[in-house]
């Protein structure tokens, strides 16, 4: 449980949870502001709802940091829209923000585990 993560040199800020939603989108496949912000709530089972404006404006701050590029290689979406791309340093962002998720549920689970056990020795200690 006390494993550091090692940051990549590349890493300067921690990602937010849209914009972990919107690499593992585009993990998948390229897409338009439209089509990610379509994803998610289906990829989050429902537990995430964004709106468009959202997507766009975390959009533009992961392609400012090189998350990801606009794909010049394909044509633009059914409804005219641009196209992103996951760039190799985008998936390597998704690895490690995926890693310190993993690692922040287990740590969770386990405290909530152990707290749950001192409660009903407590309980029991009481009767």
């Amino acid at each position: 449980m006390t494993e550091k993560l090692p940051a990549p040199e590349w890493l300067f800020e921690q990602t937010t949870v849209a914009e972990v939603f919107i690499l593992l989108s585009l993990s998948q496949a390229a897409g338009s502001v439209y089509q990610i912000t379509r994803s998610i709530p289906y990829d989050s089972e429902g537990t995430f709802r964004v709106t468009y404006l959202g997507v766009r404006g975390a959009l533009a701050r992961i392609l400012a940091r090189g998350w990801v590029r606009l794909a010049e290689d394909q044509p633009k979406s059914s409804r005219g829209e641009r196209l992103y791309v996951l760039t190799e340093m985008g998936a390597g962002q998704l690895e490690y923000s995926l890693r310190q998720w993993r690692w922040a549920v287990n740590l969770g689970e386990y405290r909530v585990r152990r707290w749950r056990q001192q409660n009903e020795q407590s309980d029991r200690m009481e009767e």
